[in-house]
């Protein structure tokens, strides 16, 4: 009886044992996942802040408060914007 108590414990370590491994190998493929989703988040910021706007927009003026009501993509075909050449040549 105390044999198969015994058995019993082990497979459940070896079980716990499993999935710690697996938990931790998981951990690590989101921590690289995190890391690259970082840099990548990085860049596009870099990317974006390549563009200026030339004139403010009166997208809220007939808004007494944020939110609202979304603005439609007609509300933004007044902007322009002015973009370095070269601002992308190192993506």
């Amino acid at each position: 009886e105390q044999s198969i108590a015994l058995t019993q414990i082990a497979q459940g370590i070896e079980q716990i044992s499993a999935v710690v491994q697996t938990n931790s190998a998981t951990a690590e493929e989101s921590a690289a996942a995190s890391e690259e989703l970082s840099g990548q988040a990085s860049i596009l910021k870099d990317m974006v802040g390549k563009y200026t706007l030339k004139k403010q927009t009166s997208l809220n003026k007939n808004h007494t408060s944020a939110y609202k009501s979304s603005p439609k993509i007609e509300d933004f075909s007044s902007l322009q914007y002015d973009i370095d050449e070269n601002a992308f040549s190192k993506y």
